[in-house]
């Protein structure tokens, strides 16, 4: 699967590059160098992020089907009737 962006997104994100060489590093960077850096990131670190996700959100609803049965099975009611001696 390959990780799309829309225009809105890409555009974000390429600020927020340019922002980070700016603050951290005082580099300049134009939209397009900015744009290549995003789309190698996009490229690599985006699969294992997305496949983490992907992960966390399956381990987290395989618990609450464990416990969905807990709440839809209705317990019978223990007998009460006294036992006999």
């Amino acid at each position: 699967m390959t990780i799309k962006l829309n225009a809105d997104q890409r555009k974000g994100l390429i600020a927020e590059v340019k922002k980070y060489f700016l603050d951290e590093h005082d580099e300049d960077y134009g939209d397009l160098r900015a744009g290549f850096v995003l789309d190698f990131f996009v490229e690599h670190l985006g699969p294992v992020v997305y496949n983490q996700a992907i992960t966390d959100a399956v381990t987290s609803l395989q618990s609450k089907i464990v416990d969905l049965e807990g709440e839809l099975f209705e317990q019978p009611p223990r007998d009460r009737t006294p036992k006999k001696r």
